[in-house]
């Protein structure tokens, strides 16, 4: 973890790929024009966003130079008690820097062996999905055969539905006041085996796995107290440069910010939480966050970053700083009750 030349040769490599994809799709949109033909809409922009439990940090990176956001995802389940679907569209909507005009694809293909009636519930629930995150889940139709497939055809009326009532998926003003981080150091770095060992996202107790299950454990609570919600992608200033930047815009409407084991995070992005919280903001600390910095290395007690954190609890202002151990949130993700929790 401490090597600096290899750190630093990824670095290189990595802001050079988001230079090459830059150029990609600018040759590709002036080719396009000269012909005179339309650019197709999947040129050259990134697939599988979020697929994955959304741990693709180099397709998320390339979003602002994408013209649409296309993430791979599983089909809709009927009554199950999960929050994949609106966790997905959250990390593309903040991927496309809360751009209404930027469109969010959303491709999966249904369950081989889906009756037609829970076709049909599933389908509405796409819809019910498109109508509220303003996002269009569409499936391909190559992995179905046309003649008397009762899946085509209601794919085919889906698809049908929402090209004929665009307006009902698009100018979405988000109202929501609480926010759930996505660090994209956190899951960088750990996709390089020569910084840090690969940390499968489905095993939940790797470091990675911990910051991405968490991620759903939050989103799974918000959703069931009917909280509306978003996420807000903690940067990086070479390997994910915010470009606006994102961080104090999307906090100014703020009340509660979730940090679920953000371990990596810079002096920048800190110093404006602690300011945030000091007006009024609640931060919620789950875990290990705060530990690393955006390189991803160990703080020490000595190290400014973390001395802030345990001075912003001590001293507030007039916000609040909620701390969660890993053993409450393991017992919130067992569906058990905690005192902890209460009140929250």
């Amino acid at each position: 973890e401490s090597d600096d030349y290899i750190r630093e040769y990824i670095r290189f490599n990595y802001k050079a790929d988001l230079g090459h994809w830059a150029e990609i799709v600018n040759v590709s949109k002036t080719v396009a024009a000269q012909a005179g033909d339309p650019v197709p809409a999947v040129y050259g922009n990134q697939a599988c966003l979020s697929c994955t439990n959304y741990s693709r940090p180099g397709a998320l990176a390339l979003s602002p130079a994408s013209d649409l956001i296309w993430n791979e995802v599983t089909g809709a389940t009927v009554g199950a008690r999960n929050c994949s679907a609106s966790l997905h569209i959250r990390v593309a909507d903040a991927a496309s820097g809360y751009n209404n005009t930027k469109p969010k694809w959303f491709t999966g293909t249904p369950s081989a062996d889906a009756a037609p009636a829970v076709l049909k519930r599933m389908l509405q629930t796409v819809i019910a999905e498109g109508l509220v995150f303003g996002a269009v889940h569409s499936t391909p139709l190559d992995a179905m055969t046309p003649d008397g497939d009762y899946q085509w055809d209601a794919v085919q009326e889906l698809a049908t539905f929402a090209s004929e009532n665009r307006v009902l998926f698009t100018d979405r003003t988000r109202l929501a006041d609480v926010a759930v981080a996505y660090c994209f150091a956190c899951v960088s770095w750990r996709h390089f085996s020569t910084i840090s060992s690969y940390d499968d996202p489905s095993f939940p107790n790797n470091t990675l796995g911990r910051h991405l299950t968490q991620m759903t454990s939050a989103a799974k609570l918000l959703d069931e107290q009917h909280l509306a919600w978003e996420v807000i992608i903690l940067g990086h200033p070479d390997l994910y440069p915010d470009p606006m930047p994102m961080l104090p815009v999307r906090l100014r409407k703020t009340k509660l910010f979730i940090l679920p084991n953000v371990d990596a995070i810079s002096i920048e992005d800190q110093v404006t939480i602690e300011a945030w919280v000091r007006q009024g903001g609640v931060l919620w600390l789950w875990d290990e966050s705060g530990t690393r910095d955006e390189e991803l290395q160990k703080r020490t007690q000595t190290f400014r970053n973390l001395a802030a954190w345990e001075n912003l609890i001590k001293t507030p202002g007039t916000g609040r700083v909620i701390t969660t151990r890993r053993g409450t949130i393991q017992a919130m993700q067992a569906g058990l009750p905690d005192p902890d929790l209460n009140g929250v």
